[in-house]
């Protein structure tokens, strides 16, 4: 094996420099992120490979569950960014903002990573979902709200796909990690898809429409058809078998028969509706 040879080998197995770790205290514990990147390809093809690790104290801390610390990226030149998660309190997590799909249409592709702070769980939580803008962070006393649009082809291709408002709910308190769906109806104001307009990507028909069908939310599908709008009926004929107004309103009755049963025999049958909408 010659000197050039070599060299080609090391450039291959060589891992970037660690970049420099993002760290926050609670009480006497210091909690750090760090990670280093590497171009990668796979089966999408030429991408970002970001590697991370979450300390305690400078303890490795595992994660809570399999296939966390990896994070992809598209492409390559792509910086990906990091930004604190806080609640009303203090800081409890940190958010990496990559591109998740990169093709004639763009969304980021978003990890989530909340470090317990209990004595008796050492671990962090990570949650990783596609987002079609970078997700609104709202501080809460128990943790923090996460409202993002996810992009939704439908029947149809790009030129007819719409965005549908989701929402996530950190659970912090307590030394707590906890990542799970929220009720979109609750905070409509935190939805952004016009820069400085609030509300803005929930003042419209489909996007929410759907939203409330994904979470047999009833309420949420009332609000949406406030904005159903007759001259975009070929629009909703494309992602539903009957896009007229009383198709609508007939979608939004069978799922509130599917609520009213789902009360009779919750307490034998789980269908993982969620709680019943206040």
């Amino acid at each position: 094996m010659n000197l050039w040879t070599v060299s080609v080998v090391i450039l291959l197995f060589q891992v970037p420099d660690t970049e420099p770790a993002k760290a926050f205290t609670v009480g006497a514990d210091t909690y750090s992120l760090t990670t280093r990147s590497r171009e990668v390809t796979n089966t999408l093809g030429r991408e970002q490979l970001i590697l991370y690790s979450v300390y305690k104290n400078g303890d490795f801390l595992h994660p809570s569950k399999q296939d966390a610390g990896r994070f992809f990226s598209c492409p390559f030149d792509r910086t990906v960014e990091i930004k604190n998660i806080s609640s009303e309190e203090r800081q409890i997590g940190w958010m990496l903002i990559g591109g998740g799909i990169c093709g004639n249409t763009f969304s980021y592709r978003i990890e989530l990573i909340i470090p317990r702070t209990s004595e008796h769980f050492p671990e962090y939580n990570h949650f990783t979902f596609i987002s079609k803008v970078i997700p609104n962070l709202i501080p809460t006393e128990n943790g923090a709200k996460v409202c993002f649009f996810e992009q939704n082809w439908g029947g149809g291709g790009t030129a007819t796909s719409f965005y549908v408002p989701k929402k996530l709910e950190i659970d912090a308190t307590r030394g707590r990690a906890e990542i799970t769906k929220g009720d979109v109806f609750e905070n409509l104001d935190y939805f952004e898809y016009e820069s400085g307009k609030p509300g803005s990507g929930t003042k419209t028909f489909l996007g929410p429409f759907v939203a409330g069908l994904e979470a047999i939310n009833p309420d949420l599908m009332r609000h949406a058809l406030q904005y159903y709008n007759e001259d975009d009926r070929d629009w909703y004929d494309v992602h539903f078998k009957d896009g007229s107004f009383e198709g609508m309103k007939s979608l939004l009755t069978k799922i509130e028969a599917l609520r009213s049963l789902h009360e009779e025999v919750k307490n034998v049958v789980d269908w993982g509706l969620g709680p019943q909408p206040e």
